[in-house]
Parts: C-alpha cells; structure tokens; sequence
C-alpha cells in the first residue's frame, strides 16, 4: 500500500504534493520493507559473515547430519526466500535512497547503506542457493541470474561507502554532535564488505582515526562539576577504563545540555568507545597479519582489564604467528612461535603478580594453562563471526609431533597449579579446567601410554580430596562442632568438589571409546573414585553452611549441592555396567536411589535448576512422566525459555503416554514463535528509526535465522500432528457418574482432533488443508516436508539451551540430534499427507451401479485425488527407506502404504503402478486382496519384532515407553487407515457380514484381526503397570517400593544401598520416590488403557462367525 502511495505520489507533478507528506509515505514503506524481510527464513547453512559487527550467519556445526539429505524441492523453496528477501530489502533501499533526497537526513542517508549492505548479503544466499541448484531451471536462466547477483553484490558495498563517508566525514557546525558508533559500524562494515587487503587496510586506518568518547564514570565526574551531561556509555565502565580513557589523546567530548538536544538529534547519540575501537583494531590486525601490532593492542588492553578472556587469547593468537612462515618450517599447521608463547607467559606471571595475592584474577593463571595446551595442538582457533546456537566447537587436534611425554607434563603440571590456586576460591574452576582435562586424556591415549601425567592430575585430585573432606584432620572448629568457621568449610567444601569433578571427568573420558577394556579402566580408577556414601555425607555436613550471596554465591543453590549431582551420576553409571543375575532389578533399585538423592536435594535447596533437571532426566530412566512434568513445571519455564528448555521433558511426557501435555506444550512453544513473529519486526523498525542499526539487524537476523527456521518449532508442530488425536486425558471429572444415571464416556480416540476413521476425518482434514497455509499452525509442517528425502539438519536452528546441562560429568542423559528431530518430524509430515489424502480421496468414492464401477474421467476429482494419493504414498516409500528405521517401524509403515493402495485399487481402478486401470469389480477384489494379504504378513511380521511379553517387572518402563512412542506414530495412523478400507468397501459391498463370501472382505477382516493381536500385546504391556493408585498407609508404601523395585532385594545388591537411604529421613525419601513412581505409572496406564480398548473393540467387529 505503501508502494502504491510513493508511486501516485511521485507521478504528480513536482511542487504539488507537499514535501512532509512524501516523507512520511517514504518513511513508512520503507520501514514496510524492512518489516517484511525479518519473515523470510535465512537458514543457517546460507549465513555469511556480516562484516565488522558481526550481525552475519555461520554454519551449524551440528547441522551436516548423516541422518538427513536435501530434497530437490528444498533448495527451490530456500531460493525462493531469498529471492523475495533480496526484493525487500532492494525495495528499502530505493525508499530510503529516495527519502534521504527529499529529507537530507544523515539518518536517511543511514537507512539507505544499511539498507544496501542487507541486500547484499541477501544476494549472497540468492546466488549461492543458485549455484547448489546447478541447471535445474534451464542453465541459460539461471546463468544470466548469477551474473546480475554477482554484479550487484559487488557494486552495493560501493554504493554504502559512498553513502556512509557522507556520514562520517561530513562537516559539522560547532557544537555538533560527532559521527556516533553506529556510523563509524555502518562505514567499516561498507568498506570491509568489499573484501580485498586494500580496503581492510582503509578500514584500518579508519579505526585509529576515530575519536572515542570517554567514558561513563569520567564524564559523570565532569557532570557533577558543573559542566553538563553526556550520553556517552550506556552502561557504567570500571574505573580502570575511566582512566585509560582520561589518558587518551583522542577524545572527543560533545556534551549534551538538556532534553531538547536529545530531541532534535535524529539517530544514535552513543559515540564509539576506546575499548571497542581497540577490539576492532586488535581484531583486524589479525586478519591482515599484522601480529605484532595485534599483540602490542592486545597487551595494552590487558594492562587495563587483565581479567578479559579474550584479549589473552587474541594476544596468544598474535603473537604465537608472530613470525611468518614459522608453520611452514617447523610442522605444518601446529607450527607456533616459541618466543612469542614465551613472552605471553611472561605478561601473565606479571599481571598475576601486580594483582597480588589478597584478591587473585583467574584469567592470567588460566593462561598459563592455555600456553602450556599450545604445545600439544597450536595455538586457539579464532572465534566465530557471529554465535550459533548449540554449535558443535570442534576440538582442536593434537598435534602428533608435538605429543611428547615433556608437552604432556607441562600440561598436567599447569592443571594441577591453577587447580591447588583456585580450586578453594571459585565454583567454576572444574569447568575452566574441562576443556584441558580432555586435551590430556586424549593425548595421553592416542600415545597409548601408562598416561602418568593423567596420573598426576588423579593423585593431586585425590590428595585434595582428602584435604578438603570434613572428616580430615582440622575439620572440627575449637567449640568442638563440626567445620568451625563456615568461611572456611565453605573453601574446603569447594575444594572437595572440585577434586570429585576433575576425578569423574577423567574417568568419563577413558571410558569413552574403552569398548572391552571397560574392565581395566575401572579397575585402574577404582583407588582414585570417591565413595558415594562419602559424598552424602558431606552434604548431608554442608546443610547448615546456607547459601553466602555475599562470597559470590547464589540464594537459590546450597554450597554442597553439587555432591548430590555427582552422587546420583555415580548411581546412574552403576545401572549400565551392572553384570549381577538380577542386574535389571539392581539398577532400577540405583536409579529409585538416585531419584530419592535428588528428591531430597530438592527439599532442601528448591530453587537449584540443576537438581531439578537432573531429576527429571532420572525419573524419565524410571518411566515416570507425571512426577518429572511435577518437578519440570516447578522451574518456571516461559518466554523465551519454552524454545530453549522444553526439550527437557517433552520425549519423557511422550514416553509416559501424557500426549495431552505434550500437545500444550508444543502449542506454547509455537506460540512463542506467532508472537515474536509479529513483535520483532515492530522492534527493528524502532531501533532504524533511533539509529540503532547494528541492533535492528540483529533483531531481524535473529527471527530470520534463528527463529523462523528453529528446528524446535518444526518438531513441536510434528509433535501436535502426531498427538492430536490423542489429546483426551481420560479425566475422571469427564466421565459420567457411577450408576445408570450417568452419561457414558465418549470414545477418546479423535474426541477432539486428529484423524483416526471416525466421521469427522473429512471436516478435520478440510480444516488441516485451510490451515496449511498458515506457517504458524501444525498442518504447514506437512507441506513444509514434501519431497522424497528428509531436509537437512542444517536447514534448520537448534535453538535448544544445552548449557544447562553442564553439571553432566560421568553420565551425559540421551537427547536426540537436530537431525534426528528433522527425520522424526518429517516422517510424521509425509505420514500425515498420506492420511489426508486418503480421507479426500474416500469422501469421493461413489459406490457401483449395477455390478459395475462407475466410469471415471481423467479430469474427475476421484482420480486427481486417487493420483495425488499414490504420489505421497511413493514419496513417503522413498523417504522411510532411506531412514534408519527398525525393522517393525519398516513393516508398520509399509502395511500403511499397502493399504493405501487398497484404497486407490478399490475406489478408481489405478494399480499401485499409477498407469494399468482394473476395469472390473473383480479385477479390483483380486488386486486388493493381495494388497491386504502383504498387509497382514507384514502386521504379524511388527508384532514379532517388537517382542511385547514381558520377561520382568522392572523391565515394563522401557516396554511401557516403547508402546507409548509407537502408538502416536505408527498404529493410530494404521488403524485409521484399517477403517478408512472398511468403510470403503461397505461402499462397495463387501462389508464385515461379507467376511466368508467375500475375498477381499476376508483378508481385511484377517489384517483387521492381526491387528488386534498387536494391540492386544500392547495391552498387556501396558497392563502391567498399577490399575489403582498408591496408597499412603506404611504397609502400602512398603509394598510400592517392593513392586517398583522387583529383585533388588537380594543379597548381592544389599551392600549397594547407600546408607543415607536406609534409615531415617532417607528411608521415607525411597517410599516416597517409590510412591511417586507407582503413581506416574498408573496414570499412565490410566491415559492408555482407553485409546487401545477403544481400538481393539473397534477391529473386534471384523471377527464375524461363519454362517
């Protein structure tokens, strides 16, 4: 509408429309097109680098999945979005560039480079999704194509620095504000676009001329003194900062004096800072090879701030190549400068020195550790262009060369001496120390050596151990109770786990990749290992420590509850290395132990998330949804934190059979994507108009690359498809009352949603196809998977926040790939387009006349409905035989595609080929009753894959969990499908009576009845849990335990127990983990019973007695 306005306008003669008006038309279209880019998927296997303020993309590394390919259709789709993504911001840039003519506005001026430098990177992914295409579209089209993106990528950043230097290096009255940050971002960015040494060499320089404002507590100071404010820094500085900044040659002050002087300025008032223009500069050194000027940046940084992380590093990348060439002579790529190493230890023993020892600084002693890494595998990769969500670091490969037994102690020597400095002081000091801890081990076993050195970190773990534990010599106070001074039982507590961590961690690490030597690795650690009792105990001494805010500590977490972590992932290790006869009893007895530690840890310390997610993770081992959704909705997950945190309780609600939770929560998440969808574009569009450019392209890349093509939003949409059907909770207060007088109960299978052979299948399925339209409604996801192969992982954003995962040390929990959920989802999409079209296609069945089927024209919509159903049906064939699938999945899915082709065989007369048409109703009964007999073998052939009997009681869980994934993803479909034939053929006579004088009628009738059986062992299955809930009288909750546990009471596991757990407040923990475990799994009986009685019943109708 916009367009249509600037173009009326601009049609009428000039003088006429008055300026005002124009501008604001132009203004709003181009605020339109800006807000019209941000819906365009930019998935982030296109990102480039965005220049000088980072707003570009990077790969996903967790994205080049094995388990996906590309379909044809996918890359045509990806193109299109480009393409209109280059068209909005092409029509921005002609709004913007028309808007700074008419108003003379640098800000205008602003819009129209940004503008350009976006369609730039828009005509990058354009043209590089061109190029992966090939000639798809006709060689010749495609080629002109490229060569216009091309041209046009190369020309707009010129057309930027034209138009930003008119920006920065304009005239300015006195008293004028200075070109801001963002102008001096939007100007590198131009020139840096460009490419070329040449004009980074430009960029260079620009940054070293650059007048920096002081910052925020200097010019405070000179505010208090009389001489007005300044909008400098939008946050305050340290003094260390202030002062580096008062001793600067180039500063350029521009006061502000009263409200009218921030009014009248249009675009950002914050001036570019000394520290950030020396993080540019060190930065782009680096790219040009300029180390040594790098490093001295770097170096004059840290002499200001030598607790940055990143100047150390950035100074170790400088002046580790600080002589070119050195790689090429001295090893290849692992190659560095020893002096320049040397001479980076050396800035870091002085800056630990000029700290002193009363408040030591972790970053230079860490240092240390990094250069002594430097040896086994070069110097640190520089860091990413821009942060992608749950990209996978690649690990930086050992150098063979330099793996020696000397690097290796240096290494390990390194790690034990920030650990004995900071192991009493931080929190954090295993997981600074991670990182080399693993470099360690695996040196250590790609040499394939005795590992001394990791012995060395091992003994220095276990001698901090037993320093640090409470029942150590000077553990009492001088008042005879236990710990004394709490400051220092705090430091002693924080040592101990600290020594616990190091231990398991490196434990974990020989492990992986043992395979038979498992054995020898435990033997080899066992005199290292804490004792799990040790570990309660210390906790259990650590209670009365509380929480210290004031050391650094959090209100919500107890100082030792990280022992409770470690202590249950002890537990959880046992249950998968366990070899006794009755192992299955004993490590379900491990895990109801490891539940109740956690349990008990959360008593006592209910707001620590970690204990919380550790918690449901371990009742998801047990089976036990409803507990772990208890636990899960304590966390207060919301916003935001529904994309990146719902992972963690949706395949255990799944595997519980509470599929109505699911779908409300999966309906939350997309939620959260409909209204950011329609908010971040209103936020970009404010920032363009403050000047805060860099932040609306950060808004906008973000719901453009994170949000729209997030990975999470396309499986919850999966999810609601597959579970719609099953929504029904099966609540009492549904059900009608006891006696005759109350209502019965509807059948829950499709009460509401979903497809499942019932009478509303075609009204649902007509709503699904309207609604398919909507990218923020569940039935897209089918259209979004069509094609014959998954789409790639690395299409999509994996969003998904594994950080808070970190405690994980001996045991890391199961969680599915972003590949994964792209192969699940898409298997559920071409599932669903199957059962859609197979409900149209039988709401246009006509019955026969006069024994003879009705003729059907080409055009008729029964065979463009047939056609398009044997279409999908391929295309699903192609797709779930490429996939990973277990054998009865495989059977399942083709007894689907069989009977599909039932229908087409059936209602039309097309064979399963697409092209031989049956002309007579025998014909067609012969055909699909062969169908139906592949049906049937193939049904028999899933049943005997998935084993359903039951051998022990503590092995019903994982069967439970089993039957609970399969039934949303395999048999409601198949017996929609089942019915949808059934009610065929009644069209066409050859009903259930017709089972003994119809062929076809009884082989469906036989696939019906095998079927049944199917869900007949799913029922027992399912039976098995508890059919009344616990409870809660002593004799009842002994039982429970009894029951949950199976076999853990024999003798060979008594010893095992841990002694917390035993007596007392532990004891009642176990009964009650027991109880809550036995209620999980009777609601989940509760919930499934209902939906499988309803379908047996149903299929028990084919059973029909001779004569």
């Amino acid at each position: 509408m916009y367009a249509l306005a600037s173009d009326a306008l601009g049609a009428i003669p000039p003088g006429t429309v008055p300026d005002e008006e124009m501008i604001d038309v132009l203004r709003e279209l181009y605020l339109s097109h800006m807000r019209c880019a941000c819906d365009h998927a930019r998935p982030p296997s296109v990102n480039s680098g965005g220049g000088v303020d980072g707003n570009g993309g990077a790969d996903n590394g967790r994205g080049g999945d094995s388990t996906t390919t590309a379909s044809s259709a996918q890359p045509a789709a990806m193109a299109h979005r480009a393409r209109l993504s280059a068209e909005s911001y092409e029509s921005a840039q002609l709004a913007a560039m028309q808007l700074a003519r008419k108003s003379g506005s640098r800000l205008h001026l602003a819009w129209a480079a940004h503008a350009a430098l976006l369609h730039r990177e828009a005509c990058l992914d354009w043209t590089s999704l061109l190029e992966s295409r090939g000639g798809e579209d006709g060689a010749t089209a495609v080629a002109a194509t490229l060569a216009k993106l091309r041209t046009k990528a190369s020309m707009l950043p010129r057309l930027a620095e034209s138009l930003a230097s008119r920006i920065v290096k304009a005239e300015r009255d006195e008293g004028e504000h200075p070109p801001s940050a963002e102008d001096w971002y939007l100007y590198l960015r131009a020139l840096l676009d460009q490419g070329g040494e040449d004009k980074r060499e430009e960029a260079l320089e620009v940054l070293r001329g650059i007048k920096c404002s002081p910052h925020h507590a200097a010019a405070s100071a000179a505010g208090a003194a009389g001489e007005g404010s300044t909008l400098a820094s939008a946050s305050p500085q340290s003094g260390e900062e202030d002062a580096a900044a008062e001793r600067s040659p180039a500063v350029a002050l521009r006061r502000i004096n009263d409200e009218q002087d921030v009014d009248s300025h249009e675009g950002s008032l914050i001036q570019l800072t000394q520290r950030e223009r020396s993080e540019r500069t060190g930065a782009l050194c680096l790219e040009l090879g300029r180390t040594e000027e790098a490093e001295t940046v770097y170096g004059t940084l840290l002499g200001e701030f030598p607790d940055q992380w990143s100047y150390w590093t950035g100074m170790l990348r400088a002046a580790a190549a600080a002589k070119a060439g050195a790689g090429e002579e001295n090893g290849g790529a692992g190659a560095f400068d020893a002096e320049g190493v040397a001479r980076c230890e050396a800035a870091a023993r002085k800056a630990m020195a000029d700290a002193g020892d009363a408040r030591p600084i972790r970053a230079p002693r860490l240092f240390l550790v990094e250069c002594a890494a430097v040896l086994l595998r070069g110097p640190p990769p520089p860091p990413p262009a821009s942060t992608v969500p749950n990209q996978t670091e690649v690990e930086p490969g050992i150098v063979p060369e330099a793996n020696t037994a000397a690097a290796r102690k240096f290494l390990s020597t390194a790690v034990v001496e920030f650990g004995g400095a900071f192991a009493h002081l931080a929190s954090c000091c295993f997981h600074d120390l991670r990182p080399y801890v693993g470099l360690l081990v695996r040196a250590s076993k790609e040499e394939d050596d005795a590992g001394e050195e990791v012995d060395t970190v091992l003994d220095w773990a276990r001698t901090l151990r037993s320093e640090s534990s409470s029942s150590s010599k000077g553990g009492e106070g001088a008042d005879g109770v236990a710990g004394g001074d709490k400051k220092e039982r705090r430091r002693k507590l924080r040592a101990y786990i600290c020594s616990v961590q190091v231990t398991l961690e490196v434990y974990m690490l020989l492990l992986d990749g043992a395979g038979d030597d498992e054995g020898a690795v435990s033997s080899r650690m066992e005199p290292f290992l804490p004792n799990i009792d040790e570990l309660v105990a210390e906790w259990n001494g650590s209670l009365d420590l509380g929480s210290n805010p004031a050391e650094g500590g959090q209100k919500e977490v107890l100082p030792g509850d990280e022992l409770i972590l470690l202590a249950a992932q002890m537990l959880l290790h046992r249950t998968c290395s366990r070899e006794l006869p009755s192992s299955s009893s004993a490590a379900c007895r491990d895990c109801l132990q490891a539940a109740a530690l956690l349990e008990a840890a959360v008593a006592r310390s209910p707001y620590n998330p970690h204990l919380i997610i550790m918690a449901v993770g371990t009742y998801r081992r047990l089976n036990a949804a409803s507990r772990a959704l208890e636990l899960y909705e304590t966390l207060g997950v919301k916003q935001i934190q529904l994309e990146s945190c719902s992972y963690l309780i949706l395949e255990s609600l799944i595997e519980g059979g509470l599929y109505g939770e699911v779908v409300r929560l999966s309906g939350e998440v997309v939620g959260l994507h409909y209204a950011t969808a329609k908010d971040v574009p209103d936020f970009a569009a404010k920032c363009c108009g403050r000047g805060t450019l860099s932040k609306a392209s950060e808004m906008a890349e973000w719901q453009r690359g994170r949000m729209r093509p997030s990975v999470q939003l396309v499986h919850c949409k999966g999810l609601i498809m597959d579970l719609a059907a099953l929504v029904d909770s099966g609540s009492e207060h549904e059900k009608g009352g006891k006696g005759g007088g109350g209502a019965k109960h509807p059948p829950p299978l499709g009460l509401h949603h979903g497809l499942c052979g019932g009478d509303h299948d075609t009204e649902r399925t007509e709503k699904m196809i309207r609604d398919s339209a909507n990218f923020h409604a569940a039935p897209s996801v089918v259209m979004d998977m069509e094609g014959p192969a998954a789409p790639s992982s690395s299409l999509f954003s994996d969003n998904r926040d594994l950080t808070v995962n970190q405690f994980e040390v001996l045991v890391r929990a199961s969680r599915s790939s972003p590949g994964e959920l792209c192969v699940r989802t898409a298997r559920s999409a071409h599932l669903h387009g199957v059962l859609m079209r197979a409900v149209l296609l039988l709401d246009k069945a006509r019955a026969p006349k006069k024994g003879k089927p009705i003729k059907i024209q080409a055009g008729d919509a029964l065979n463009l409905r047939c056609q398009s159903l044997l279409d999908a049906v391929g295309s699903s064939d192609l797709l779930f035989r490429s996939l990973c699938l277990t054998d009865a999945h495989q059977y399942l899915w083709s007894a689907a595609a069989e009977l599909s082709r039932t229908l087409c065989v059936v209602s039309v007369g097309i064979g399963e080929d697409g092209t031989d048409p049956l002309g007579s109703l025998g014909d067609r009964e012969k055909k699909s009753t062969s169908l139906l007999q592949n049906a049937k073998s193939l049904i028999e052939k899933a049943e005997n894959e998935l084993d359903l009997a039951c051998k022990s009681s503590s092995s019903n869980s994982r069967k439970v969990g089993m039957v609970c994934q399969l039934l949303p993803e395999f048999v409601v479909p198949l017996f929609t499908l089942v019915e949808s034939v059934g009610k065929l053929f009644s069209l066409f006579g050859w009903g259930k009576r017709k089972r003994h004088t119809k062929a076809a009628a009884g082989v469906l009738a036989d696939a019906a009845l095998s079927f049944r059986s199917l869900l007949g062992g799913m029922s027992n299955v399912v039976s098995l849990f508890p059919s009344t809930p616990p409870k809660n009288d002593a004799a009842s909750v002994s039982e429970a335990s009894a029951s949950v546990t199976g076999n853990a009471e024999d003798s060979d596991t008594e010893g095992d127990c841990c002694k917390f757990l035993t007596s007392g407040d532990g004891n009642d923990m176990m009964d009650s983990v027991a109880g809550n475990v036995l209620r999980s799994h009777y609601e989940t009986r509760r919930r499934l019973a209902p939906f499988l009685a309803q379908m047996t019943e149903a299929l028990g109708a084919y059973d029909v007695a001779a004569g």
